[in-house]
C-alpha cells in the first residue's frame, strides 16, 4: 500500500519556499484513474454517516485507489474506505473519538465555518491539483485545515487553510 505523505526527512529536506515534492508515476496514474473525487468521497460518506469529515486520504494499494474518511458523528469516529473508481463502501470501523484525536474536540468540528469539502475545493482552485490528503486540526484553539495537493506532473504542495480567517497559505 502507498500513502501519499511526506516523510519528515523529505520535508525538512525542503529548501525555503519550495513545499514540493515528487510522486511516483505508479501512484500518479491510480490517482489520475480515480473516477470519484477525494470531495465526492468526502460529502458521500458525510451524508451516509450523518456526521462531519475530519480526515481523507487517497492510497493506492495494488493498482487500485481508495479513500480512507474519518467522520465524526457524535463522540465517535467512523472510518469509511472507498473504492475510488467505484465508489462502493470497503469497510467501515469505529471508534471513539478521544481515542483517535487528543487535541480536536467533536463540538470544535462541529462549529467550523468551513467544511473539509469546502477546504478542499480552495486548496484545489489555488494550487492547480488535485487533493490527496487533508485533515481538520486545532492549533491553539483554532480549527485548520491541512491538505496535499498532487499537480498534474506529480508534484505535491502542502496547503493550510486557516478557519479563522480564511486564509489559505503554503507550508514552508
Amino acid at each position: 500500500m502507498v500513502r501519499f505523505r511526506l516523510p519528515l526527512a523529505a520535508a525538512l529536506a525542503l529548501t525555503a519556499g519550495a513545499a514540493w515534492a515528487d510522486l511516483g508515476r505508479e501512484e500518479l496514474q491510480v490517482l489520475e484513474g480515480a473516477k470519484l473525487t477525494i470531495a465526492d468521497a468526502v460529502s458521500r460518506i458525510e451524508t451516509a454517516a450523518g456526521g462531519k469529515a475530519v480526515d481523507v486520504e487517497f492510497e493506492a494499494n495494488d493498482g487500485r485507489g481508495q479513500y480512507e474518511v474519518k467522520v465524526v458523528s457524535s463522540d465517535d469516529v467512523h472510518t469509511h474506505k472507498i473504492d475510488a473508481t467505484t465508489g462502493e463502501v470497503l469497510d467501515t470501523d469505529k471508534a471513539l473519538f478521544s481515542e483517535m484525536f487528543n487535541r480536536l474536540k467533536p463540538e470544535a468540528v462541529s462549529g467550523a465555518r468551513t467544511s473539509l469539502t469546502q477546504a478542499i475545493a480552495m486548496a484545489e482552485r489555488q494550487a492547480g491539483g488535485r487533493v490527496i490528503d487533508a485533515e481538520v486540526d486545532d492549533e491553539d484553539g483554532r480549527i485548520q485545515y491541512e491538505m496535499t495537493v498532487v499537480g498534474p506532473d506529480g508534484n505535491t504542495q502542502e496547503l493550510t487553510l486557516d478557519d479563522g480567517t480564511g486564509q489559505l497559505a503554503a507550508d514552508d
